[in-house]
């Protein structure tokens, strides 16, 4: 049996206006966490995200409300099979979502922006394995590649900075159990926009979607991929 993986590609370039007009409707938290944020991008990208997974997870049949926080700080809804994560970087996020019990802890996603300002060779020889530093060399496409993949992975069950990226090695396609607790089935793709999304997910789904909330139909046809419990 296998399953959907759906992907939301949120726009969030929000105008201060909007996020300002949204913010009342979102948990009490989440309206703390906007006031202190100094960067009004930063603050956008909060905002634009919470708003999108309450719309799903209204439309869904939960509340943004029974969003409770691990311990790690992954977020999750306790008790039911609904497993999402969340990744954003310059003016676009993306959360990825599926329903399936065996991915429990098994779902990391992380978009890069490739332009951004990195330091190839340096940060490839502190955090990668040799044989990832020695592929990459100087290529900025193949950095974020790996770079993507290794935070795909540490998002998957909310490991983080415990483990060291230089661990574990993501240039094939499946990492070990020993990284996460789960074997991982790991997939790169690029996004127009100059982005680069990779995603990390215990199980190989039969089907991946990616939507995106600039389309008028996108919260119909997320709903009809994942359907109720």
């Amino acid at each position: 049996m296998s399953f959907p993986l759906v992907f939301l590609e949120i726009d969030c370039t929000w105008t201060d206006e909007r996020c300002k007009t949204c913010l009342p409707d979102l948990p009490v938290e989440i309206q703390r966490r906007a006031e202190r944020y100094l960067h009004p991008p930063s603050r956008r990208t909060l905002v634009a995200t919470r708003v999108r997974l309450a719309q799903i997870l209204q439309r869904l049949g939960f509340s943004d409300r029974e969003v409770s926080v691990a311990e790690n700080g992954r977020p999750f809804l306790e008790g039911h099979h609904l497993q999402f994560n969340l990744t954003h970087s310059h003016q676009r996020a993306v959360l990825a979502l599926s329903r399936d019990s065996r991915i429990v802890d098994g779902l990391g996603v992380d978009l890069e922006w490739l332009p951004r300002t990195v330091e190839v060779e340096s940060i490839g020889r502190r955090f990668f394995t040799a044989e990832e530093h020695a592929w990459v060399g100087s290529s900025r496409d193949r950095f974020f590649h790996i770079w993507t993949r290794k935070e795909a992975v540490l998002k998957s069950n909310g490991v983080g900075l415990r483990v060291a990226l230089d661990s574990f090695e993501v240039l094939q396609d499946q990492v070990g159990a020993a990284v996460s607790g789960r074997e991982l089935q790991l997939t790169t793709e690029p996004r127009d926009g100059d982005y680069l999304l990779s995603w990390a997910v215990a199980d190989q789904p039969n089907a991946v979607h990616i939507l995106q909330d600039s389309q008028p139909d996108w919260l119909d046809r997320l709903a009809e991929i994942l359907g109720k419990e």
